[in-house]
């Protein structure tokens, strides 16, 4: 008779004596793979028999790819790469021929990924070569969100401009003029300059003043003749009176009127007041419906509260000293909402992040600051292009906030900024720059790897094609005085343009 497996108790117990093997064989399998993988991504050191945590370093680098030395050793692959460390400080330098090297330490922290993707190396000679001549210095220079865009105001005229088009750089500029009969008339005095630019990157709001009255000009510069004088169209007075773009969207508007302290919402599809928000001192609006906002603080005369409002409630983030301006500033990275703030008169700087989710939290219940800077009487605060990174500013003083990895910097510039400079101004995601001496600066966020680069006048910001191909600056001309030459520089090699 033929045996029944399962009514065999020996093959029953074979059976499972061979299972359980198995589940040990899987488990050893497991342990060594895991064991395998812990030593790879944290290494082991087998002269002192102990595990060590390593770190990731991605690097990139503009231009790409260029040579990486780790304490003078030349790692076996170029930029955009992942490299793995033990925990520990190193000496990182990037060099590529033809160009000036980029170098510094980085500390690696045992599983942690840091991320170094901002390195511009500049070329070893810059020529700069001259675009255009001026007969007088232009009443202002001005370029658009996405860089592809710059237009300069012509000599002897307050309606006329030269329209560069930055991705080609060997093309003409057009000459675009604002309509006849735009701008209200004045009697004895006027100037018109730029305020912003709106995201569709063909509209430039422009700010008239003549004698003592202001009002607002939105610049069509793909269709000049539709060009619209905003005050007019909306029914503004001319005095006293602040507009920007809502949201940067050139049809969309907030209107501060600094006699009532009232801020308003209007538009172009049907102009009409909105109430916005009362008692407002300053403000800096994001993403459409949140509101930052310094409002008098109804206790205390000598302090103003710092409010955000999210579309739906108000929070009070922090009071600051009642000062006679306010900086405030606010966007996101990384899905996190920063916030930065300071009052002129004071000698702090304050940056939060997601302050509303500490606020409503009830364990917590106060919006504490990720950075508190020791700066006096600070007078200037930006973000990057990137928004990694939040600078306050005053004179050659800087502080300057990490986002992504959370470090605070502060540091004096080792040269002064010309007049009439009043703040340095940011590159692009992790540069910053200035004109010193005549010439242009570039240096890291953290005060390291500065360059000059060319010839430029204070009186003017330097600018940059897309991709950064070329930068572009406004110079004395040497052989007459009186004019002003705009010109580029390439900030890459004949080789690589």
């Amino acid at each position: 008779m033929e045996t029944i497996d399962f009514m065999d108790s020996k093959l029953r117990r074979r059976n499972s004596i061979m299972l359980m093997i198995g589940y040990v064989l899987i488990g050893i399998a497991i342990v060594m793979l895991t064991t395998i993988f812990v030593f790879f991504a944290q290494g082991y050191d087998y002269q002192n028999g102990h595990v060590i945590l390593n770190g990731m370093v991605y690097v990139a680098s503009t231009p790409n790819p260029a040579q990486i030395y780790i304490n003078g050793v030349l790692y076996n692959s170029g930029t955009d790469t992942r490299i793995l460390l033990p925990a520990g400080t190193y000496n990182f330098k990037l060099e590529r021929t033809g160009y000036r090297s980029w170098q510094r330490t980085i500390v690696v922290t045992g599983g942690q990924v840091v991320y170094y993707d901002y390195p511009f190396l500049f070329p070893g000679s810059l020529t700069a070569n001259a675009v255009q001549t001026y007969a007088t210095a232009p009443a202002f220079i001005t370029q658009s969100l996405d860089q592809h865009w710059l237009v300069v105001a012509q000599a002897n005229s307050l309606t006329s401009f030269d329209l560069y088009d930055l991705t080609n750089p060997q093309q003409a500029p057009t000459t675009i003029s604002l309509p006849a009969g735009l701008l209200s008339t004045e009697a004895s005095s006027e100037s018109l300059q730029p305020v912003a630019w709106s995201n569709d990157n063909s509209h430039l709001l422009l700010k008239h003043t003549y004698d003592n009255n202001v009002e607002y000009i939105l610049l069509d510069i793909s269709s000049p003749a539709q060009s619209i004088n905003l005050t007019k169209t909306l029914s503004l007075p001319t005095s006293n009176i602040d507009l920007q773009f809502n949201n940067e969207q050139s049809d969309q508007y907030l209107i501060l009127n600094s006699t009532t302290q009232t801020l308003y919402q209007d538009n172009l599809s049907s102009p009409q007041l909105q109430l916005y928000a009362n008692k407002v001192l300053a403000y800096k609006a994001y993403n459409g419906n949140t509101l930052l906002y310094a409002t008098p603080d109804p206790s205390k005369a000598a302090e103003v509260d710092i409010d955000l409002n999210n579309g739906s409630q108000t929070y009070t983030i922090r009071r600051l000293p009642t000062s006679p301006n306010y900086l405030l500033n606010l966007t996101s990275y990384d899905n996190n909402l920063y916030v930065a703030m300071a009052a002129s008169n004071d000698h702090l700087a304050y940056i939060y992040e997601n302050p509303i989710n500490q606020i409503t939290d009830q364990q917590i219940g106060v919006a504490v600051p990720v950075e508190v800077f020791s700066l006096a009487s600070p007078s200037y605060l930006a973000f990057s292009n990137n928004a990694q990174y939040i600078l306050f500013e005053n004179g050659t003083n800087l502080a300057v906030y990490d986002d992504e990895n959370a470090q605070g910097y502060t540091y004096t510039l080792p040269s002064p900024l010309d007049q009439p400079q009043t703040h340095v101004a940011w590159m692009d995601g992790a540069q910053l720059t200035y004109v010193s001496k005549g010439q242009l600066e570039v240096f890291d966020y953290d005060n390291t790897n500065r360059q000059t680069l060319s010839s430029a006048d204070a009186r003017y910001a330097a600018y940059f094609s897309p991709s950064y191909k070329y930068a572009y600056t406004l110079v004395p001309s040497v052989a007459n005085s009186t004019q002003e030459l705009l010109t580029s520089t390439a900030l890459l090699t004949p080789a690589d343009l």
